[in-house]
């Protein structure tokens, strides 16, 4: 091998030696400049990444605070409407007790739309009828009640549903 390098010029060598260390520079640059790119690249993702994460961490705790204010609103009108409406229930049940407690102490008045004459006096009454009638009379009270809830109910829903999407 020494025998073929003698046939070279020295000079050559030396520019032969140069142009390998320039070539391995320049890779090492190469890499270098590769990894601070990708250094900036990552600061930079990661900046951004902060950025939106700092938005979204706001907007969401807005739109918690307005949902928060918005079911205060609704459950206090629910609230609201729940005790009108039961109010009003109350209202019409005790009507209707006081109707049943006049008809019990009346007998010749009849029920409305039952068609029957009054019983003469003297005359036994029916008390089968007249359960019957009071037993209508409690399912009314209580179809009135559930009505009522469902009623409420569904308001509320509904107030709910109108409050968040906004309408």
């Amino acid at each position: 091998m020494g025998a073929l390098l003698a046939l070279i010029p020295g000079k050559d060598l030396f520019y032969g030696g140069a142009i390998v260390a320039l070539l391995l520079f320049g890779v090492y640059e190469y890499k270098h400049i590769e990894a601070k790119g990708a250094a900036h690249e990552i600061a930079a993702l990661q900046a951004s990444s902060k950025t939106l994460t700092d938005a979204a961490t706001k907007q969401v705790a807005e739109t918690a605070a307005n949902y928060a204010t918005t079911v205060a609103a609704i459950t206090e009108k629910a609230d609201e409407n729940d005790k009108a409406s039961a109010a009003q229930h109350e209202s019409d049940a005790q009507r209707l007790r006081d109707y049943d407690a006049y008809r019990s102490s009346h007998p010749a008045v009849e029920s409305a739309g039952s068609g029957a004459q009054p019983a003469p006096a003297g005359a036994p009454s029916d008390n089968g009828v007249e359960r019957s009638l009071s037993s209508l009379e409690q399912v009314a009270l209580d179809l009135a009640g559930a009505l009522r809830d469902d009623t409420n109910a569904l308001n509320s829903c509904m107030a709910d549903r109108d409050g968040l999407t906004g309408k």
